[in-house]
């Protein structure tokens, strides 16, 4: 799909955010994220089924969420290796 973008054989290629922004990173300007798409997805952690710690971790990740380290965190990392900051990245909105 990428090689099909970059030869002008298609005009557009829409996938995962993270796929296109690494993509696009290493494309020297070539490609552009110019929006994503809403799937209603989360994310999570992961650890074993039936944890004792399991209140704590979701206690500890809501709390990340709250005070706006898990944003932090993404601005600093993802966009170290994506070239931006996916929550930088605009929504389409339906009917757009």
């Amino acid at each position: 799909m990428f090689t099909a973008l970059q030869a002008g054989q298609i005009d557009a290629a829409m996938t995962d955010t993270a796929i296109v922004l690494g993509q696009a990173s290493a494309s020297n300007g070539l490609m552009v994220v110019v929006g994503q798409y809403s799937t209603g997805e989360t994310y999570g952690a992961l650890y074993p089924k039936k944890s004792p710690n399991e209140a704590t971790f979701d206690k500890i990740i809501q709390s990340m969420l709250d005070d706006g380290t898990l944003k932090k965190l993404s601005a600093k990392y993802l966009a170290a290796a994506w070239g931006t900051d996916p929550t930088t990245v605009p929504y389409f909105q339906p009917g757009t």
